[in-house]
Order: C-alpha cells, then sequence, then structure tokens
C-alpha cells in the first residue's frame, strides 16, 4: 500500500512539473526593456511562443514562415 501511495505522489509530482514547465522558459535573456516583453513572457508560459536553445528570443529579427503549398 505504502508503495502505490509513493508511486501515485510521483507520478502527480511529474504531472505537475510537466504542466508548470514552460513558465520556466518564459523570460528571454534578450527581451528585458523592450516593448513586447510582457505580452512575449505571457505567450511563452502558455506555450504559444518559443525562444532560441541559448535563452533569447530574438524579437526584433525578421520573421518568416514556411510555405507548405504546392509549386
Amino acid at each position: 500500500m505504502k508503495k502505490k501511495a509513493c508511486i501515485s505522489m510521483l507520478l502527480c509530482l511529474c504531472l505537475l512539473v510537466s504542466l508548470t514547465g514552460n513558465a520556466f522558459a518564459a523570460g528571454f535573456s534578450d527581451m528585458n526593456g523592450h516593448w513586447a516583453e510582457n505580452q512575449v513572457n505571457k505567450w511563452a508560459t502558455n506555450g504559444l511562443a518559443g525562444g532560441y536553445q541559448d535563452g533569447t528570443f530574438k524579437p526584433d529579427a525578421q520573421v518568416t514562415r514556411l510555405n507548405l503549398s504546392p509549386c
């Protein structure tokens, strides 16, 4: 019985960490003082935006999109 309780608690902890994992990703190193800092951090917290692996967002970089339509 004690083993099942420990496993249940561990699973709950893993679920909690996975749901809040994106909250720690917000706060990009190059967003301090940028006019869109608050909104970008909200998007990142909600999983709607992501940054680069080096911890930056590059807010003034050119935005492009992938065209998946046939030629």
